[in-house]
């Protein structure tokens, strides 16, 4: 914001990839979640992958889609592992690719020595195409391994990247500046309720007055997520909460910063792209007019 109460061009260009990013995000914690989990289909991961996929690793090299699934179809590559994410940064190019580079622990029990598991170090980085969704896809993945050492945990990490896939992609269609409200039947629940306004949304048709009247009266928006925690259910669903913090730039360039934690509950079925959500209920700590 500057001296007259406008945002200036490096900010502005920040909200305006914010919806970008989350998406990429998003597929990044999809891509994971075949390897973690044998009741997450195929087709969720293809569904991450453009039809010319490259990929490189240390036992692979493939060009083209099908040659990527022949490498990741046998058993001893859907061995059970985990994926730890321990920062990753994304930059969007004057074409729209998005170059996303990301540090990994990839962690495996040990077949050779009981109760042990190796931990291999990784550089995992990729370049993924805009679609005509939201969501891009993966045209080249290039994962430099490093290691192995032993470690004594094994961290399970399948429920988080399912949680977070969702919390990125439901932030991306919310800021996506098409404003188009159909991705959102995909990620609720056949009952639910939003507590986004006023009065709860409860149907679609309120969802799609809410994106025609508060979400469109946004020319841009950035959703900083602090902290995902969850838990998960008797039943098998899950109980989250999201910290966050968001900005919002409207028309004549003033703005809008808000804290918020926010009470998610899911119900999931793995073989669908994304949990599906029954509840979100808001708390606004803090809202400031700049």
């Amino acid at each position: 914001m500057n001296a007259k109460g406008t945002t200036d061009a490096e900010t502005e260009k920040r909200l305006r990839e914010s919806y970008i990013k989350h998406a990429t995000l998003a597929q990044l914690h999809r891509w994971f979640q075949y390897f973690e989990n044998a009741e997450c289909g195929l087709a969720n991961h293809v569904d991450t992958l453009d039809d010319e996929v490259s990929a490189r690793a240390i036992d692979t090299n493939t060009s083209g889609l099908k040659a990527y699934l022949e490498a990741i179809t046998p058993p001893v590559a859907r061995r059970r592992k985990a994926h730890v994410l321990k920062n990753q940064s994304i930059d969007i190019s004057a074409d729209g690719s998005i170059h996303l580079k990301a540090e990994i622990d990839i962690l495996i029990p040990d077949q050779m020595s009981k109760g042990n598991v190796l931990r291999l170090p990784a550089e995992f980085e990729a370049i993924l195409a805009p679609t005509q969704t939201v969501l891009p896809k993966f045209t080249e993945i290039r994962i430099t391994q490093s290691g192995p050492e032993q470690t004594p945990e094994y961290q399970e990490t399948y429920q988080n990247h399912r949680v977070r896939s969702l919390v990125h992609h439901f932030t991306a269609i919310v800021e996506d500046p098409s404003r188009n409200p159909e991705p959102f039947r995909e990620v609720l629940s056949d009952e639910f309720s939003l507590n986004y306004t006023e009065t709860p949304m409860t149907d679609f048709e309120s969802v799609k007055a809410w994106v025609a009247g508060a979400l469109s009266s946004v020319v841009a928006s950035n959703h900083q997520i602090h902290d995902v925690s969850f838990e998960v259910t008797t039943h098998g669903d899950y109980l989250i909460t999201v910290r966050m913090e968001s900005r919002a730039l409207f028309p004549d360039g003033s703005g809008i910063t808000s804290k918020n934690t926010q009470t998610w509950t899911l119900t999931d079925n793995p073989a669908d792209r994304f949990p599906k959500i029954r509840k979100i209920i808001i708390d606004r700590d803090e809202v400031r007019r700049i």
